[in-house]
């Protein structure tokens, strides 16, 4: 069964076997942790980035959503998401 880490941040998704990384499993997996975390809707886009940033918020919270991706990925697949890493909406689709 696949294992759900709460950490501070990021989140991690355990797969308990490889197959799941190829099947829509990981990417159910995956969507529920952003949710969780908060950060899904700036992996879709519906949470655009403000045009004028007084804290950094979005740019912290897009930062842990690429990271929850990309941790999250089977190590043959990260090479090709790394060119990608500070731009979660990019590495999700």
């Amino acid at each position: 069964m696949p294992t759900y880490i709460p950490t501070a941040s990021p989140a991690l998704y355990v797969a308990s076997q490889a197959s799941e990384y190829s099947s829509n499993t990981w990417r159910r997996h995956i969507t529920a942790l952003l949710s969780a975390e908060g950060l899904w809707d700036i992996v879709t886009g519906a949470e655009q980035r403000p045009e004028f940033i007084l804290d950094g918020d979005w740019d912290l919270r897009a930062g842990q959503a690429a990271g929850i991706i990309y941790l999250n990925l089977p190590d043959a697949i990260k090479p090709l998401a790394a060119p990608h890493l500070h731009d979660c909406i990019t590495m999700w689709t």
